[in-house]
């Protein structure tokens, strides 16, 4: 799919990442948001 057909078809992208460390961890961690605004 070519960058232009994916903003024809979507206007939100939204990706976790997860690492196989974070599942096991009793640690408890607060949730970031990096948000980035476009054209």
């Amino acid at each position: 799919m070519s960058f232009l057909d994916f903003l024809e078809q979507f206007s939100r992208l939204e990706i976790c990442n997860f690492s196989p460390a974070s599942l096991s961890s009793e640690e408890l961690h607060k949730w970031d948001l990096v948000l980035f605004n476009g054209h």
